[in-house]
Formats: C-alpha cells, structure tokens, sequence
C-alpha cells in the first residue's frame, strides 16, 4: 500500500495542526477581553459569541476558528504566492508592469526616492495588473485544489446522470479551472482575461460556452478558488490582503527570474504536487535581486 505513508504523514499534521488550535485558543483566552476599538485578528476571534444565548463560545469553537484563520491560511497563502512568483519570474514583461504599476504608486525605492512610502490598506485594491496576476495565479494553480463538498438536499439530474437525495458531491476547483469548457485558453498563464485587455482569435473557440473569464452560462461560480454561496471560504478577504500584501513589498523591492537551466514548464510537471493544497514538492528556486541593484 504505498499510500500508506502519506495517509500516516497527513494524519501525524492533522494531528499537530489540533494541538496548534489549542495553543492559540488559550493564548487568545489568557489576553482576555478586548475593546471594541482593538480590530486585530486575534482580539476579534477573543470576542466570538455564541448567537443563541450571546456568552463567549466554547473553547473546542474558538480553537476551530483559530485555526481556521491562522493554520489553515498559512500553507495556502504562501503557496500561492510561491506560484505568482514563479509565473512573474517566468514573465520579465509582466514582472515589470506589476513593478511599474507599484512604482506609480510610490511604492518602489528610486534614485529620486530612495525611502518610498511604507504600502497602506487601502493601495490593496488599486493595483489592478497586480490583482490580475493574483487571481490568475489561483485559477492556474488552485491553492486548495480538491475544492469544496456539499450534499444535495434532492433528487436531481446533472449532465445526464441522476444524483439522489443526500449524495455527497465534491465540486474540485482545478480541473473546473483548467477546463477548455470553462476558460478560453485554459491552459495559459493569462491574467489579462481579468484586465478585460483580452484580444481573441478564431482559434480559441474551443467550447461554445468557454470566455476568458469562464463558462458564460455560469460566470459568478466558474472561477472558484474560495468555493461559492454562503458557505465560501471564512478567510478568503484576509487570504487575499495577505497575498496582495506579500506580492506588493517582495516585487517592489526584488527582482525575480529562473536559475541557469531552469523551465517553468519542465519544474511544473516535475515539482508541482496535489495534496490538501497545491504545493512545489521541493521548493521554488528562484534568484532574487534587489530593485536598486538591477539595471
């Protein structure tokens, strides 16, 4: 049974993962109540309540959410920012119109401005290429990749084939992502599909139903990196600041490109692994210069 191991492997993580809740539950607890004017992560989760009688949740709840914010986001959010660098480093071009687009924001040190301005809150949704390069990051390579599970509350008919009543349903974003049904050029790095700058050819009518930003008789849930509907991803607003944020300071302060010999391509096939999330096997080596040393 050669699955045996990396079943063993999971379990001894998911494992360490519950004791980690624990850890940040009690911390959370100790720090005690906060004022409403503290709105750091921590105080927030310090101030669930239960909705039915309004007293704080239990503990095992507040080591769930704990964990829900703070262990399970870490793996994806460095993941796809692992993932984003690879594509820009791949992409000279790109690289630089996320650089110029930081740099028109005052964000880039320069001979004239040396000490750029520290990036607040609020640049996050101006960067528009650097969100488009985000988002095509996840479609490309679904951070958590075995999507989302629901159970049919009927009896229904999908593609042909009959779903009963209380049929769990797994709904797996990567192959939806990479689906020629769903996204022209489904297989491209592209995130100019999301600038709305997208040009087409004859050729890339593959599917009658297929555009650049999804299926186009179901655009609102065909790009679905944070699952859909009410029960979406509970950590998706901060998942997506922390890349933003991520992506902003590393490229406004490094250059990114591949090592002598290296291929995207090639380490893809070879390095990209799917396990609970989409991650590189061994690593991601890249060479990195600072801005103000690049030509």
């Amino acid at each position: 049974m050669p699955w045996l191991a990396e079943a063993r492997r999971v379990h001894r993580g998911m494992q360490g993962a519950r004791q980690n809740e624990d850890v940040l539950a009690n911390l959370i607890r100790k720090r005690g109540a906060q004022p409403t004017s503290n709105t750091s992560l921590w105080a927030c989760l310090g101030r669930l309540v239960n909705y039915k009688d309004g007293k704080p949740v239990h503990q095992d709840a507040l080591a769930m959410n704990a964990g829900l914010f703070f262990i399970a986001g870490y793996q994806t959010t460095s993941n796809t920012t692992t993932w984003a660098l690879l594509e820009l480093a791949s992409d000279q071009g790109l690289q630089d119109r996320v650089r110029q687009e930081l740099k028109e924001a005052g964000l880039v040190p320069t001979p004239q401005q040396p000490h750029p301005r520290d990036l607040e809150y609020a640049d996050l949704t101006k960067l528009p290429v650097l969100e488009s390069v985000i988002k095509e990051t996840l479609r490309l390579h679904a951070t958590g990749p075995m999507g989302t599970f629901r159970m049919t509350h009927k009896d229904m008919v999908v593609g042909g084939y009959r779903v009963p009543k209380n049929t769990p349903v797994q709904l797996p974003s990567y192959p939806m992502h990479l689906s020629s049904a769903n996204f022209v050029r489904a297989l491209e790095f592209w995130p100019e599909r999301w600038t709305q700058q997208a040009s087409l050819s004859p050729m890339d009518n593959e599917h009658p139903d297929a555009t650049p930003t999804g299926n186009r008789r179901n655009l609102s849930t065909s790009w679905n990196a944070f699952s859909c509907g009410p029960y979406n991803c509970i950590g998706q607003a901060l998942g997506m600041a922390e890349v933003r944020t991520a992506l902003a300071v590393l490229l406004a302060n490094f250059q990114f490109g591949l090592p002598v010999g290296f291929t995207r391509d090639q380490y893809l096939k070879n390095e990209q692994v799917w396990r609970i999330t989409l991650q590189p096997k061994h690593g991601m080596p890249l060479l990195v210069t600072p801005v103000a040393e690049t030509p």
